[in-house]
């Protein structure tokens, strides 16, 4: 078995605080089961998914996510789909996100493009086996945060 590329010696500097990532985390809730899974980071991206199931194993939302290191600054892509794989975006207009601020292991995405009511996404990496995560949404939108607190599975 060939041995494992070191992905992230390549990797973009701007991506290597976003590092923190890295990992398959899961929560389970009265909600239903959430999993969100990065890659580390290569070359000038780093690519994810989530996915929410149900109590009753129905899917509730999954979600193709990329962050990638432009010219103008790190912005993270996220695309919405249904159990069907039916985007909820249309196909040239995904949600876009650039990276506003990273302090230790907390970074702030604000929304540039795509969606009328996100404002933003933060990541926060509690413990090394904690990743937690809140969406907030604009006051218009009277949506409620969305909080994660996802454990390390692998």
């Amino acid at each position: 078995m060939p041995a494992k590329v070191a992905m992230m010696d390549s990797a973009d500097q701007r991506l290597i605080s976003l590092a923190f990532l890295q990992g398959d985390w899961a929560s389970r809730d009265a909600e239903g089961i959430s999993e969100e899974i990065w890659s580390e980071p290569c070359g000038k991206t780093m690519m994810g998914t989530f996915r929410m199931v149900k109590p009753d194993g129905t899917l509730a939302v999954q979600e193709a996510l990329a962050i990638v290191a432009e010219e103008n600054g790190v912005f993270m892509r996220v695309r919405h789909f249904d159990a069907a794989m039916t985007a909820r975006e249309e196909k040239d207009a995904p949600i876009v996100l650039q990276l506003e601020q990273i302090v230790d292991r907390t970074a702030v995405f604000r929304k540039v493009s795509g969606s009328k009511s996100l404002d933003t996404i933060t990541y926060r990496r509690t413990s090394e086996d904690v990743l937690a995560s809140e969406v907030a949404f604009t006051p218009e939108s009277k949506r409620e945060t969305l909080r994660f607190e996802m454990t390390r599975v692998r």
